[in-house]
This record gives C-alpha cells, structure tokens and sequence, in this order.
C-alpha cells in the first residue's frame, strides 16, 4: 500500500478561533500530521455542535474564482502538499515516517518558523522513547502559538519574551509553567544557526524565571502516622501506605525506578539499580543500592509477581516489551 497525502485542518482551536492546517500523510493504517504556518477559520456549527457550512480550507480548496487572497493562500498549500507527494513518490515501496520526517522536516524552514523547528525536534524525541518531554515540548509550542500565530525566530526578542511572560500570568498560568515553556523555546533557539547577536535570552537581556521549590521534611510523628495508619486490607489504600513505605525504607526511591525493578536487581538482600532519569544522560550512570529490610521483603512477597525469569518486573505495574509511549 502507498502513502497518501492531504490537506487536513485541525478539529482544535486556537484562542482567536482559528484552526491549523497540516499535511496529513497516511501509511499503513497510521496518520502523522505535519504543521504549515498558514491558520483558517474551521467549518461553522450550530447551538447543538452540528456543522452547517464549509471550513475556510474547503472554499479555498473547492472554490471556481478564488479572491487574491484565496489564491496566495492556495499557492502555499500546494506548495507543502506538492513537497510531501513528491517525497512519498521518490520513497515509494521503502516509505517509512522515520524516512519522510528526515526528508520533509529537515527542508523546511527551520530559521524562519518556530513551529517547524518544535516539530523536528518533538519527532526526534518520540523516537528516542522520551515522551513526556515530547509532551512538554508539543504544550511549549501549541501556548506559543495561541499568543502569536506562526511565530518565527526574528520574532523572539528580550520585549516579545517579556510581553509572553505577562501574557501567560495574566492567563492564570504560574511562574513554573512559564519556565517550562520558556526553557523549551530556549533549547530549540540553541539548535538553530543563529547569529549570537540575535540571541535574546541571558544576563542583560531576558531571563527566565524559575519557581521556588521549598523541600519540607515530614516529622518523625507524621512517618510515624503513615507507618501505622489502619487501611482495610485488600484496598487502593493499604497499597498506597505499602509503596511509600517500600520507597521511604529504600532511600527516598522514584515511583519510575520503584516500577521499572526486575527480579535481577536482588542479589540476597541487596537491591541494586540504576535511576532511569540518567540512564539516557550519563553513560556511566551510579548504581544506587540498597539493603532489603524484613519491612520491604514483606511488601515485595505480598505484591511482587513471582517469576523465575530475571529481567521480569518485580512488581505488576509494567509489562515486558512494554512502550515508552504505553
């Protein structure tokens, strides 16, 4: 079966109404979607949600006389239409995503568009398995563009980030997730071949802000009423008083690294493991052990799945070949 490609607008509206228009390419049962800077207005619906008319893209699409306008705007759509057949012809019978992305994100205009440059990069990071920071990255670029539609790089500017910044707390939107945004823009800005002189964020110019995270201690009293707390057996309770006991007796472990423990991390009663966060940034990444108390060996043989296959998971919250996206 061939890849076919089309014109696609999106169902999701941006904060003055409007909707993207993509190139949808579809392979093997699967959509993957691909954004243009070009945002019309979608098909109009009733009080009941119904659609009574054609979207904007339909009448460009279908129209007999186009204005001037419809006609620029019909240029440009066939232009990235046109792009993405002649990439599915000339890969034919080897066609891949992977392939495509490759040949159609990298020809694009990476320095005059944002959203093109997100695009790349959120495609790199779903095939590296790092989805959650793909989903950062994808709420990074969807809020940008909700405050200025096909935003390019000349764009950003100490003012613009400034002005961003206000825009986003007014929203009601907090110091920490304007970091986040902010600190994504600023990674991608840094993947670009820019001239230094351009760059807007820094000592002098704009810096992004980041949230206070004050760490509070529990009290000896408070571990205490958690250790002893009276949940009924057999309940979504007694599991969660079980775990953060297993975490707390093994030196504060990550609820990922806590699900991502195999049989072959025991070694008698020692535990051995690697934290998950650095296993991709640090290619000698310290090994953390930990000695098994009688306490964690109880909660282990209560809701550890036995199994005499080392690298099974030890507790039944992950299965084997599972996804990153899963």
């Amino acid at each position: 079966m061939r890849a076919k490609a089309e014109l696609y607008l999106d169902t999701r509206e941006k904060a003055d109404g409007l909707s993207n228009v993509k190139v949808r390419v579809y392979f093997n049962r699967k959509y993957m979607y691909y954004s243009t800077n070009i945002d019309l207005k979608p098909a109009p619906r009733n009080k009941e949600g119904e659609i009574i008319g054609k979207s904007e893209l339909e009448k460009i699409l279908t129209a007999v006389r186009r204005t001037d306008e419809q006609k620029e705007i019909n240029t440009k759509l066939t232009t990235y239409l046109t792009k993405a057949e002649k990439i599915i012809n000339k890969l034919d019978t080897a066609f891949s995503f992977e392939k495509f992305d490759e040949m159609y994100l990298e020809g694009r205009d990476v320095f005059g568009s944002v959203s093109f440059a997100f695009d790349k990069h959120i495609r790199d990071l779903e095939t590296e398995g790092r989805i959650a920071t793909a989903i950062n990255y994808r709420a990074s670029i969807t809020n940008l563009e909700s405050y200025k539609m096909n935003l390019k790089f000349t764009d950003i500017t100490p003012s613009f980030l400034k002005k961003y910044e206000r825009w986003m707390l007014d929203e009601g939107k907090s110091i920490t997730t304007v970091g986040i945004y902010l600190r994504a823009l600023r990674s991608i800005f840094n993947q670009q071949d820019i001239d230094r002189k351009l760059y807007p964020f820094g000592s002098g110019k704009y810096e992004i802000p980041s949230g206070k995270n004050i760490k509070k201690a529990l009290t000896l009293e408070e571990i205490a009423r958690i250790y002893n707390y009276e949940a009924d057996p057999g309940s979504t309770e007694e599991m969660a008083r079980d775990y953060w006991i297993f975490l707390y007796l093994c030196n504060g472990m990550n609820v990922k690294d806590f699900c991502s423990l195999k049989w072959v991390d025991i070694d008698d009663d020692i535990l051995t493991y690697r934290r998950e966060k650095t296993k991709r940034t640090r290619k000698d990444a310290k090994k953390i052990t930990v000695s098994l108390k009688a306490e964690t060996w109880d909660i282990i043989n209560k809701y550890g799945i036995r199994s005499m296959v080392p690298g099974d998971y030890i507790f039944p919250h992950y299965e084997k070949g599972i996804t990153a996206t899963r």
